[in-house]
């Protein structure tokens, strides 16, 4: 690993150490906490160390296919903000991220109907393709047409290309050329709701409208020799509107022998999966997280990781609000100022946010995090002056 940072810097210093939790953590899905919790800090620390952090735990192979896979396109968004293009492209591209694409759209969703309803592109799924076809749109007659390599990180943007960007669906289409038929990971993140078909057969499908976010699902597919057809539906109310799409080994890892062309011949296309045996999913971090707190005594750490998981990566359905709710359950099964502080953060009422304040309050009076919170109600209240003499218990150099 780096070099230590020296003790006059806390926010390097803080890097180092979230980097290495994730190490700790070995191959288990919490380590995608103190990953996130890394990104998050890329602001407060300089650049170079992050880079170098991600650098490290993307090559770690004390880490899962799954956890290293994302520390990748972590290092890529890294790479891209400090002025790397070149070095951040190559890295999404050894990721297998999928960036050519024909696209239409918008279709209507009104009242997030649009989501189940079969759209002529849904419909004609493994119909020859036809560049002259038209279909009714949200407002107006829409076609197909080449979705602009402009984006970075692997992300298909609906919201850059098609208007209205509310109340809508979108499809994206592409072909995975496969030198030889081979088991493959399709790996898919959506802004709002999605749902996708390899040589028309359905192989993901989420109802919530959530934030993109990549690596979120995972599904295995079979390829034909030869060109395999991959559409994904994206449906929008009015959030972020696109998607994250991948292809790797059955690992999650970089597959061989594939290439992505938006153009192919549709009648070499065969249905289905072209391996007669597919081997299980690798298990998404999500899914993973998912698992260990579920049941009727989940761990007050499941609880905490989950609800972290899903607010760190916008996997939280506004309409459930299920990271506050976590984070609350946590809070009352295994109580601690960190738990109930989470649960303030994602307290969507002032009201709500004072009581678990509060409790923090009660179980660390002196912490500088409850401090800090503290002063943060106190400046959104009636007295906001009264801040500064909360801010004055604040021990020197004790908030990061």
């Amino acid at each position: 690993m780096a070099a230590q940072a020296p003790i006059d810097e806390p926010f390097e210093a803080e890097q180092q150490r979230l980097a290495a939790e994730v190490g700790r953590r070995g191959r288990t899905a919490r380590a995608m906490i103190p990953l996130l919790e890394l990104w998050r800090g890329y602001a407060t620390a300089r650049p170079a160390t992050t880079l170098v952090a991600l650098t490290q735990l993307s090559r770690d192979r004390r880490l899962s296919p799954a956890v290293r896979m994302y520390a990748s396109q972590l290092l890529g968004r890294a790479q891209l903000r400090a002025g790397q293009e070149d070095a951040s492209r190559r890295t999404f591209d050894e990721l297998g991220y999928i960036r050519q694409w024909r696209v239409v759209g918008p279709f209507d969703n009104e009242g997030k109907r649009g989501f189940a309803r079969e759209f002529e592109p849904e419909r004609l799924r493994m119909s020859p393709f036809d560049l002259e076809a038209h279909y009714e749109g949200r407002e107006r007659p829409v076609g197909w047409r080449d979705y602009p390599d402009v984006g970075h990180y692997g992300y298909v943007s609906f919201d850059a290309v098609h208007r209205p960007d509310t109340n809508v669906c979108s499809y994206a289409e592409t072909f995975v050329v496969s030198e030889r038929p081979q088991a493959l990971s399709v790996w898919l993140g959506g802004g709002g709701a999605i749902a996708a078909w390899w040589n028309g057969t359905e192989i993901l499908r989420d109802d919530h409208y959530r934030q993109p976010d990549p690596d979120r699902f995972v599904a295995m597919v079979g390829a034909h020799q030869g060109p395999n057809r991959l559409l994904v539906k994206a449906c929008t109310a009015e959030s972020t509107w696109g998607f994250y799409a991948r292809v790797g080994n059955p690992a999650g890892e970089r597959a061989t022998g594939v290439t992505i062309n938006p153009v192919a011949d549709v009648a070499q296309v065969h249905s289905g999966h072209g391996v007669s045996r597919l081997p299980a999913a690798p298990m998404a971090p999500l899914a993973a997280l998912e698992a260990a707190a579920a049941g009727d005594e989940p761990t007050a750490e499941a609880l905490q990781d989950l609800a972290q998981f899903l607010a760190f990566t916008g996997a939280d359905d506004p309409a459930e609000q299920r990271a506050k709710q976590l984070a609350e359950r946590a809070g009352d099964r295994g109580p601690t100022a960190e738990r109930w502080l989470l649960a303030a953060e994602l307290a969507t009422s002032r009201g709500d946010a004072s009581r678990f304040v509060d409790r923090a309050a009660a179980l660390a009076p002196t912490d500088p995090d409850v401090l800090l919170a503290q002063a943060r109600l106190t400046m959104s209240g009636p007295s906001p002056d009264e801040a500064i003499r909360v801010l004055e218990r604040v021990p020197d150099r004790g908030v990061q």
